[in-house]
């Protein structure tokens, strides 16, 4: 079961140039006016990347504005960027691509897409992750009026769920996961694969803390945002299939250091609270998972201690 990434970015916390490209009218959006713009930082892994961004434009409802940023890839990667533009465009799609010489880390990335933003509302998205068709109506229709939410989508990963083991099998049961979730909302928890809030809301934070290094960014963000009283949350208004941190697994990092410069910050170890909510937090939503899914016939909760007193 890989549970690492969602156990490192999922939490329960109770105390706290290149230029654009010209696009055409394509008649099947439903608004010429970009509302959301889809920040997407690329290094290599060009096959599974590449298909999860057509991907997730296909399932698109809207003309959306989709941020490509370059984090030093090869050179295939890169042609692979352009073509990767080009069909965007074709699709009518507004497409801006940003070039790094060399990998400088998600968190800048990140921090370039939200300062290159001029929609109304941004998705922060993993790059080898594929949302569910009309996933920009959903995440609109939910944040709704809410001026200060910052919300994710329900994400599935391979291995985790039998019912859901890969992409063919969440794209088969993408309608049935929708609609066994829709309306479901847990605030305080979070999948940092995703992050969906108003532009404004995500400049009201603050940048990205650049000093993390492929681990930690997303969680130090959130946690900022929590203290300022901005509700974060999972939506199951809007499912997801995760292929495990392709990129990331591709890069070395010290997720000890980034451990340690978040206990220094906020003075207090997310490690000594990860290990004792998560692993329980997970398990009991997997449960519900396979209950939604069909593949239990009930959920059996565990009897409640009774009270001493």
């Amino acid at each position: 079961m890989q549970n690492s990434r969602i156990i490192t970015t999922l939490f329960f916390i109770r105390r706290f140039n290149c230029p654009c490209n010209i696009v055409n009218e394509n008649p099947l959006m439903l608004d010429l006016a970009p509302p959301i713009s889809v920040i997407l930082p690329i290094y290599n892994k060009l096959e599974i990347v590449y298909n999860c961004i057509l991907q997730n434009a296909k399932h698109a409802a809207r003309q959306n504005h989709w941020i490509l940023i370059d984090n030093g890839s090869d050179e295939n990667t890169k042609l692979g960027i352009k073509r990767l533009s080009q069909e965007l465009s074709a699709m009518g799609q507004v497409v801006h691509v940003i070039t790094e010489a060399s990998n400088t880390g998600v968190a800048r990335a990140w921090n370039k897409g939200v300062a290159n933003s001029h929609t109304e509302y941004c998705l922060i998205l993993n790059n080898d992750c594929v949302l569910q068709k009309h996933w920009d109506e959903r995440f609109l229709d939910f944040l709704g009026e809410n001026k200060s939410c910052i919300v994710s989508a329900l994400i599935f990963e391979p291995g985790d769920y039998p019912a859901v083991h890969d992409l063919d099998s969440f794209l088969g049961l993408q309608t049935k996961l929708a609609e066994r979730n829709r309306a479901r909302f847990r605030a305080g928890l979070f999948v940092g694969i995703s992050l969906f809030s108003r532009t404004s809301t995500f400049r009201q934070v603050g940048a990205f803390d650049e000093q993390y290094w492929l681990s930690m960014e997303e969680t130090d963000f959130l946690v900022r945002a929590m203290n300022q009283n901005i509700t974060i949350g999972i939506t199951g208004d809007v499912v997801g299939f995760h292929f495990s941190s392709v990129t990331r697994k591709s890069v070395s990092f010290d997720h000890d250091a980034n451990l340690e410069h978040f206990k220094q910050k906020h003075h207090w170890d997310y490690r000594n609270w990860q290990g004792k909510s998560m692993n329980k937090f997970i398990r009991s939503w997997q449960k519900r998972i396979l209950y939604w899914t069909g593949r239990l016939s009930q959920i059996s909760e565990r009897p409640r201690k009774k009270s001493k007193i």
